[in-house]
């Protein structure tokens, strides 16, 4: 283990730039990306006090609030992290780190694979984790950092291995493994519960039913008690459902486009399938109809062992491909979602995320099968061409995760501006228009101040927020709290182009104060 954490400390020297796993380089200081809402969320959630419950952040979407988990800050991380700012150890920006961390966690779920597969072969070891560190599908999420937690399925995957060595599901391993990844991803949660699933249904004849709900409930029924500590009640308006299956799938051209050698004319079909981004290398293309070939000879009772598995992997690769099937350019097939499955395709949308437990068994059940079956010396051999194969053709791939960390971002916000208009009195800004109530995006605008108002600890009254679902307040009929001098109301210029029109919005007060800054009206009581 210490082998190929080191290992992975070496990659991530050659693969980020100085300051980026700290969280200091100029990547982490956009201020209208996705990266910019994990930030915001999560110093709003550290500077606060501990509410009830304890993933609650009341200072964006305020008053009513919203969680931990609709920021994506990773909220286990995040509140391991208040506890330290409590004794005085505060970071304003734990992303990096947690970059790092995933990959190195990568790398100890290939070596405890292997353990648990009772495989003791140092170039297994080597080539399982190169593997996973240069997964096409890992590198892809970066500035989507929650989703970059993949270790997760790793670790899935290695408990999955140790019920076959054991003979039984270990369900108190699968216990803390479902309780975190619920608590760093929802997404990865669900793949996660699949393969516990799965785990637990292979053993139905030896424990009967009564066993396989047994293994499965007990880890779900402890995520489901922690809610009541954690996330219960839901704040008012956290019901809101969202778009987008069907279209952020996967095409079937994926897995084999997206590398130095396999690149096919129109790999997708529209930009929402960057979502469904599953290439899986050359070198594992050509590893895994290897490893069928030997498995069948070797092991022709594999596959009869493992159905429950195969049949879960189908499973998320027709969820992957959606409703909507493309080839390349291509619709070869459209289907209707049933009514009752609307409320599940609605929160987990991004289908195409799905083939990443189908790529990640692949690349265990490949080194795997090829280091039990071969001799020392021919799966070496074989291991090791498969390894610089598939470093060779990905290597574009590294240019552009490289270049992406290593770029720098323009500020938005002119914090001096701001601070100097706003002053000590104003505690809270009343935004416009509410999150999803205008006609642009609220990317270059709502982001950046959602950002400002998290670092100098100031409610916000809506936020870049999943699942958030406000009344679009209309000014014009009223601006709650403008005879306070404690808010300010802000108006994006593009929504409300005249600053006398604004003005106008408080009545003939002559102690009203209008400026314009950056791409905003503020406006707010004189001291």
């Amino acid at each position: 283990m210490l082998a190929v954490i080191l290992l992975t400390i070496a990659y991530l020297g050659w693969l980020f730039p100085d300051g980026f796993l700290f969280g200091t380089s100029g990547y982490w200081a956009a201020e209208n990306e996705d990266i910019t809402q994990y930030i915001a969320g999560f110093n709003a959630f550290i500077r606060e006090p501990w509410h009830w419950p304890i993933l609650r952040i009341s200072s964006l979407n305020w008053p009513d609030g919203t969680l931990a988990t609709f920021v994506d800050i990773i909220p286990a991380y995040a509140v391991v992290l208040k506890l330290a700012a409590g004794l005085g150890w505060m970071i304003e920006n734990p992303f990096g780190a947690w970059v790092g961390l995933c990959f190195v966690l990568q790398a100890v779920g290939a070596w405890w694979v292997l353990r648990e597969a009772k495989i003791r072969s140092w170039v297994a070891l080597a080539v399982l984790s190169l593997l996973l560190l240069m997964f096409p599908a890992l590198g892809a999420r970066l500035g989507h950092i929650s989703l970059m937690s993949h270790w997760l399925l790793v670790f899935a995957l290695a408990i999955y291995v140790r019920g076959s060595r054991l003979g039984k599901t270990a369900t108190a391993l699968w216990m803390v493994l479902a309780f975190a990844a619920f608590y760093i991803n929802i997404y990865i949660f669900t793949m996660v519960a699949a393969i516990l699933l799965a785990d637990a249904l292979r053993f139905r004849v030896q424990t009967g039913w009564a066993g396989v709900m047994r293994a499965v409930l007990v880890p779900l029924l402890v995520v489901a008690a922690s809610l009541l500590v954690t996330m219960l009640p839901l704040p008012t308006g956290s019901g809101g459902r969202e778009w987008g299956f069907g279209h952020y799938s996967m095409n079937v051209l994926s897995p084999f486009s997206g590398g130095r050698f396999f690149v096919w004319p129109n790999p997708i079909a529209h930009d929402g399938q960057g979502e469904g981004f599953n290439y899986l290398g050359l070198g594992l293309i050509l590893l895994v109809p290897y490893a069928l070939h030997i498995c069948r000879k070797s092991d022709p009772d594999f596959f009869a062992r493992h159905r429950p598995l195969l049949v879960v992997c189908l499973a998320a690769t027709v969820y992957a491909l959606s409703n909507r099937v493309y080839v390349g350019q291509t619709l070869i097939l459209e289907w209707q979602i049933p009514g009752v499955l609307d409320s599940l395709v609605s929160q987990f949308r991004a289908s195409g995320r799905y083939f990443w437990l189908v790529a990640y068994g692949l690349a265990v059940f490949a080194v795997v099968t090829v280091a039990r079956h071969l001799s020392g010396r021919s799966a070496a051999v074989v291991l090791l061409i498969v390894a610089l194969l598939q470093w060779w053709d990905l290597s574009p791939r590294h240019t552009s995760v490289k270049a992406l960390a290593s770029r720098s971002s323009k500020a938005i916000v002119n914090r001096d501006a701001w601070d100097a208009f706003l002053g000590d009195r104003v505690e809270t800004i009343n935004f416009y228009p509410v999150f999803r109530c205008g006609n642009k995006p609220a990317y270059d605008t709502l982001l950046p101040i959602m950002r400002y108002a998290a670092e100098r600890g100031l409610n916000l009254s809506t936020g870049y927020v999943a699942r958030a679902s406000k009344d679009c307040i209309d000014p014009r009929q009223g601006v709650p709290g403008a005879g306070d001098a404690t808010i300010a109301h802000v108006f994006v210029r593009d929504e409300y182009p005249q600053m006398l029109d604004v003005a106008l919005l408080f009545g003939v007060r002559a102690d009203v104060d209008c400026v314009e800054i950056d791409f905003a009206f503020v406006c707010r009581i004189r001291d």
